[in-house]
C-alpha cells in the first residue's frame, strides 16, 4: 500500500531463487489475501532495485541468495533508507542468526522447512498490522514534535493519522476476515497441500513410495512405485490393499501383519519382502514401515502407514556373485597355498640335493687339486715341461669346476633364503691388506701389478659380514686380472659419505661392450660368448658379488671403455643396516660345511700324501 493513499493494496514482495517455493507461496497469498499485490524477485540485487523503483509494504526475503543474504539485504535497505518489513526465511532455526536478523530490521523470520499455509498467512498478517501501527506512530512522533506555529499543521497531520489508523483497523479486519476464512477452507488448503506433495513424491523415481489408511487402503502411489509394480496410480489409490503388492503368502502376510503390529509411531521398521509385480514377476523389496499420524489424534493412534522401499533384486543377485567370488578366490587362495608349500618343499630338496652334491663333488675335486700342486711342487720330483702343462692343465679344470660348483650352491642358498649374516668388527686397512697380499698372487702369475691408494682419513672402522665384504672384493679383483692382458689393475678406497666408504677397482683390460654393461651381472653371463671360452669363469662372479653386496646394504656399479678398461665402483655401509642385521626377509646360512672360503683352504705345506687335497688360494674365487 503507498505511504500517501492508505485505501491502497498491501504490496508483497517475494524474493528467492527457487522458482517452485515463489509460485507456491504467491500462490497462497492470492488465495488467503485477496486484496494484496504479489511481486517476485530472483536475486538480491533484482530486490533492491525493485525496493527502489516502488513502494512495498512487505518483503519475503530468503536468507541465501545467489549473490548476497539476508543480513546483506537488510544493511542495504537499512543503508538507503528504505521504508519496508522484511520477514526473513531461513533454511533452519538459528538463535543467534535470528538475534542478527533482528538487530538489522527484520520483522519476524520464519524456518522454510515449517512453513505452511497457515503460519505463513498468520504471519503476513501480523507484521502487516505491526508495520501500519509503527507508521500510525511515527506520524504522531512527527507531529509531537512540530512548533507552536505549526499546531495547525499538526493538528491536520493527526487528522489524517486518526482516519489512517481507523483504515488500518479496518485493513486489519478484513485480514482477520480472510484469516478466518482460511481456517475454514482447511480442506481446499490440504488439498493444495496435497498435490504439492504428490508433485515431491512423482519426482522420485528411484524408490517407490505409498501411503495408506488404517486400513491399508493405497492413498498415495509415487511413479517410483508405478515403475516397480508396473501399476498405474488411478487403479490402485482407494481401490486396493497394500497387502496385494505383495507375494501372497501365509509367511510374507504374517510377515507384513507382524511389521505392522510391531510398528510405534515414534519408530520406523525395515525389512526384505517378496513382491508382486502387475505382470507377476517378483522382486525383492527393501521396505521401510513408517506410521502416518492424524493431527489431533491420540498419540496412540495411527492415521495409516507410509512404506518406502527399493527394488534391490539386482542388489541381492550381485551379492550372490560377490560371494562365489569370494569362495572362488578364498579357493585360487588355498591352492596357491598349496603350491607354495610344494614349492618351499621343492626348493629344500633341491638346496639339500645340492649341498649333497657339492659335497660329494668337492672332496674328490679338492684331491685333485691338492695332489695336482704337489706334484707342480716337486714334492714328488720333478717333473718333464710337458709334464708340468698337463698337470697344470688338470689343476685348473679341477678349480674352474670348484668354483662352478661353489658358484652354483652360493647362488642357489641366496636365491633359497638359506644365508644368514655374520655381522662383526673390523678395519678397512686389515680387509685390504688381505685382499692386496692374495690378489697380488693373481697379478703376479699374469705379470700385472695391483696397488692401491687409500683416500679415507684416519682409522675406518666397519660393522659388517666381513666374509661376505671380502668375497666380493675378491671376485671383483679376480675379474679384474682375468681379463687384463697387460698393465694394471688399481683400487681406491676413499669415503662416498660419513656412513659409506666406496671402493673402486680399476683395470686396463679388455672392457665391456656398451650394450653388454646392464647384462654383466646376469647369471651365466660374460662380455659375450667367447668370453668364456677365452678367459675362461663360470659367469657367475659378479653375479653372486651384487647379491652379496644388496645383502650388505651396499651397491655397485660399473663404467667401461672397450679396449680401454673397466671401472667398478662399491659403496658400502660401515654398519650392517638394521633389516639386514635382524635377519629381516633375509637368507639363513643352511650350514658351515657346505662352502669352503679362502681362510679354510689348508696350505699345500700342510697337505700330506695320501690326503684329500684341499682348496688353493685361488680356488674359491669366481670369475
Amino acid at each position: 500500500m503507498s505511504r500517501d493513499d492508505p485505501t491502497s493494496r498491501p504490496a508483497i514482495l517475494i524474493v528467492d531463487d527457487n522458482h517452485t517455493f515463489v509460485d507456491l507461496t504467491a500462490e497462497i497469498l492470492r488465495q488467503e489475501l485477496p486484496d494484496a499485490e504479489v511481486g517476485s524477485a530472483g536475486s538480491g540485487e533484482e530486490a533492491l532495485s525493485q525496493l527502489v523503483n516502488r513502494e512495498w509494504d512487505l518483503v519475503l526475503l530468503d536468507y541465501r541468495l545467489p549473490d548476497f543474504d539476508g543480513l546483506e539485504v537488510l544493511a542495504e535497505i537499512r543503508k538507503r533508507l528504505l521504508d519496508v518489513a522484511v520477514v526473513v526465511i531461513t533454511g533452519e532455526g538459528d538463535e543467534a542468526l535470528a538475534a542478527d536478523l533482528f538487530r538489522m530490521g527484520a520483522y519476524d523470520y520464519l524456518v522454510k522447512s515449517q512453513v505452511s499455509a497457515r503460519s505463513l498467512t498468520r504471519t503476513v498478517s501480523q507484521v502487516l498490522m505491526r508495520k501500519l501501527l509503527a507508521r500510525d506512530i511515527v506520524l504522531k512522533a512527527d507531529g509531537q514534535l512540530a512548533t507552536s506555529q505549526e499546531q495547525e499543521e499538526r493538528n491536520r497531520a493527526l487528522d489524517i493519522a486518526y482516519e489512517k489508523v481507523r483504515e488500518k483497523k479496518e485493513q486489519l479486519r478484513l485480514l482477520s476476515n480472510s484469516l478466518e476464512a482460511t481456517i475454514q477452507e482447511r480442506t481446499a488448503e490440504l488439498r493444495s497441500m496435497s498435490a504439492f506433495l504428490n508433485r515431491v513424491l512423482d519426482s522420485t523415481t528411484d524408490h517407490f513410495i505409498i501411503a495408506t489408511d488404517p486400513q491399508g487402503v493405497i492413498l498415495t502411489f509415487n511413479r517410483g512405485a508405478e515403475a516397480c509394480f508396473r501399476l498405474q496410480a488411478t487403479d490402485v489409490v482407494g481401490r486396493r490393499n497394500f497387502r496385494t503388492l505383495f507375494e501372497e503368502s501365509a509367511e510374507s502376510d504374517a510377515g507384513l501383519d507382524s511389521l505392522v503390529h510391531q510398528l510405534g509411531l515414534s519408530a520406523g521398521i525395515s525389512r526384505e519382502m517378496h513382491a508382486v509385480a502387475a505382470d507377476g514377476s517378483g522382486f525383492i523389496a527393501r521396505i521401510s514401515l513408517a506410521p502416518l499420524a492424524v493431527e489431533n489424534d491420540a498419540a496412540s493412534q495411527a492415521g495409516g502407514l507410509v512404506i518406502m522401499g527399493t527394488d534391490v533384486t539386482h542388489e541381492k543377485q550381485l551379492e550372490q556373485e560377490n560371494v562365489a567370488y569370494i569362495n572362488q578366490i578364498e579357493r585360487a587362495n588355498e591352492d596357491l597355498r598349496k603350491k607354495n608349500q610344494q614349492i618351499l618343499e621343492a626348493t629344500r630338496l633341491k638346496s639339500e640335493f645340492l649341498a649333497n652334491v657339492s659335497h660329494e663333488l668337492r672332496t674328490p675335486l679338492n684331491a685333485i687339486i691338492g695332489y695336482a700342486d704337489l706334484l707342480l711342487g716337486e714334492i714328488y720330483g720333478r717333473m718333464a715341461a710337458e709334464q708340468v702343462a698337463a698337470v697344470d692343465g688338470v689343476a685348473r679344470r679341477a678349480n674352474d669346476l670348484l668354483e662352478l660348483i661353489n658358484g652354483i650352491l652360493d647362488l642357489a642358498r641366496i636365491e633359497a633364503g638359506q644365508l644368514r649374516l655374520r655381522p662383526e668388527p673390523f678395519s678397512l686397512t686389515n680387509i685390504m691388506e688381505e685382499l692386496m697380499e692374495t690378489g697380488r698372487v693373481l697379478a703376479v702369475r699374469k705379470e700385472l701389478t695391483l696397488d692401491w691408494t687409500n683416500d679415507c682419513e684416519g682409522a675406518v672402522e666397519f660393522h659388517t659380514d666381513r666374509q661376505k665384504l671380502r668375497q666380493i672384493l675378491f671376485n671383483l679383483v679376480h675379474n679384474a686380472v682375468k681379463f687384463t692382458r697387460e698393465g694394471s689393475i688399481h683400487i681406491e678406497t676413499s669415503h662416498a659419505d660419513q656412513d659409506h666408504v666406496q671402493i673402486v677397482v680399476a683395470d686396463s683390460g679388455v672392457g665391456i661392450p656398451p650394450d653388454a654393461l646392464t647384462s654383466i651381472f646376469d647369471e651365466f653371463r660374460q662380455a659375450d660368448g667367447t668370453s668364456t671360452r677365452e678367459y675362461g669363469g663360470s659367469g657367475l662372479g659378479l653375479t653372486i658379488s651384487r647379491k652379496f653386496a644388496r645383502l650388505l646394504g651396499a651397491s655397485i656399479t660399473v663404467t667401461s671403455e672397450l679396449n680401454r678398461g673397466s671401472r667398478f665402483v662399491l659403496s658400502v655401509p660401515r654398519q650392517l643396516p638394521e633389516s639386514a642385521a635382524s635377519n629381516g626377509g633375509t637368507p639363513k646360512l643352511a650350514s658351515e660345511s657346505d662352502s669352503l672360503s679362502l681362510d679354510e683352504a689348508p696350505s699345500v705345506d700342510n697337505l700330506e700324501p695320501g690326503e684329500g687335497g684341499a682348496l688353493t688360494e685361488e680356488g674359491r674365487l669366481l670369475g
